[in-house]
């Protein structure tokens, strides 16, 4: 790991239903460097689609890699879509989607991602 000038990714970590029926999805991010904290405001780098730009995710991202980080709540007939964060870094473009997929349920802990 370099102490700077890498990039940072957006990392889809599982999804758990709350009480109401809704859905929530997690992310985290890798941010590559040792050193460098990156700040990418929510627009054309930093969004969320569909529903964005700006579902909660961070600006602000320290080295290395940050689990829990912030969640997007989905209705509870979300079905099969997707929601997908897209960082966009020097140039390079990365996008996660999160979904509801079967083996990415995990459980909820109590003050997880602002929870």
């Amino acid at each position: 790991m370099r102490a700077s000038g890498q990039t940072v990714t957006p990392v889809f970590e599982g999804w758990y239903r709350n009480p109401d029926g809704t859905y929530s999805l997690f992310f985290g991010y890798l941010n590559r460097n040792a050193e460098e904290v990156l700040e990418i405001p929510v627009g054309p780098h930093n969004f969320i689609e569909p529903g964005g730009p700006n579902r909660g995710q961070p600006t602000h991202f320290a080295p290395r890699r940050h689990w829990g980080v912030f969640a997007v709540q989905v209705p509870s007939d979300f079905g099969d879509r997707r929601v997908v964060w897209t960082l966009v870094v020097r140039g390079q473009t990365f996008s996660i989607p999160g979904s509801l997929k079967r083996g990415w349920q995990i459980d909820a802990l109590e003050g997880e991602a602002g929870t």
